[in-house]
Order: C-alpha cells, then sequence, then structure tokens
C-alpha cells in the first residue's frame, strides 16, 4: 500500500472539482512523485521527481540511457535509501565508468519544465519555496473557457496522451486563455 492508503504509488486526495453548477468534493487517485536522488558511488549527479516504485529499475534505465555505463554488469549495487523529504537511489559502478561520470558531471540549466535540471541533491530540489503575494483572481468562467479549449491546442497529445502544458494570461485576464502546449 502507498501513503494514504492507495495503492504503492499513488495516493487519495480530497479534491474539489468545479462545474457550470457549483462544486464538489471528491476522493481523487493521484500518482505519487518524490524527489529521487540518484548517487554514483557517494556523489549525487541528478534528482528528478518519481513514483517510488521499482527504483531500481528506473536507476539501471537511466544510467544506461545516459551512458553512464555500457551494459548492466558495470552496476555492482543498488540501494534505495528514503532520505529526508525524497529518496537516494545509491549505485556502485565500475570505477573506469566513475572515472568518466565525474569528467563528464551534468550542468543542464533548467528554465522550463519541473525546475530540476541540472540539480543534483535532494536538498536543493527540496528547498522551502516563496509564498506568492498575488491578488489577481481567475473567474470560474475563465477556467471553464481555458479548459475548453486546451484539448484542440494539443495536437500531439492527442496521439500520445502524455504532455505537458502550458498556459499565458495578462495580467488583468483580458486575454487569457491563450494557449501554447510544450514538451
Amino acid at each position: 500500500m502507498g501513503a494514504m492508503g492507495g495503492e504503492l504509488g499513488s495516493l487519495h486526495r480530497q479534491a474539489r472539482r468545479l462545474t457550470a453548477a457549483g462544486a464538489e468534493a471528491l476522493d481523487e487517485v493521484v500518482a505519487e512523485e518524490v524527489a529521487v536522488a540518484l548517487v554514483y558511488k557517494g556523489v549525487s549527479h541528478a534528482v528528478m521527481m518519481a513514483t517510488p516504485c521499482d527504483l531500481e529499475d528506473f536507476a539501471r534505465g537511466f544510467s544506461l540511457t545516459e551512458r553512464i555505463v555500457e551494459s548492466p554488469s558495470e552496476i555492482y549495487d543498488i540501494e534505495v535509501e528514503p532520505v529526508g523529504r525524497g529518496i537516494e537511489v545509491r549505485l556502485n559502478i565500475a570505477a573506469k565508468r566513475m572515472a568518466g561520470l565525474q569528467q563528464r558531471r551534468r550542468t543542464l540549466a533548467g528554465r522550463t519544465g519541473c525546475g530540476l535540471c541540472g540539480v543534483d541533491s535532494l536538498d536543493e530540489a527540496m528547498r522551502p519555496v516563496a509564498t506568492s503575494q498575488a491578488t489577481e483572481t481567475v473567474s470560474r468562467q475563465a477556467i471553464w473557457q481555458a479548459m475548453a479549449a486546451l484539448p484542440a491546442q494539443q495536437r500531439i497529445n492527442l496521439v500520445a496522451l502524455v504532455l505537458s502544458t502550458m498556459t499565458f494570461r495578462d495580467p488583468h485576464f483580458r486575454t487569457w486563455p491563450r494557449i501554447v502546449p510544450r514538451r
């Protein structure tokens, strides 16, 4: 069982669905995501948000696709350890591969997406978030218009069903929503 009584990797959350007639309370099942640090021989390499299931397989796949190792046999051991507000996946890899990894440390400067590109430690990934001081509100009608317009703008998502989307609006909500699918 996962946290809050869901299946492993999922959570039950109380939600409020806005409808044309008002709002309704729901119990929703959502995917659980936690910060997962991939740590090679004690050196934290990357942090990603991931569902906390099958993390050994995730680490193997990441290590192979990122060419940190050339074959699974170069991964000698994998340990999964909950640490603070995240999980460390600790890998012991061949010395030759570790030397190569240290020469090409990740230096991604993430300006879009979830914000974790280039983050290599759980402490940095889970830093406190500033509270918004915004006072604008969005009308229920504007939200409905945005949600209704969204599917037609997600051309690739109509086929793939897995893409993220971002929207833009002016500060006075006059042109909101202007929908620009990305990723």
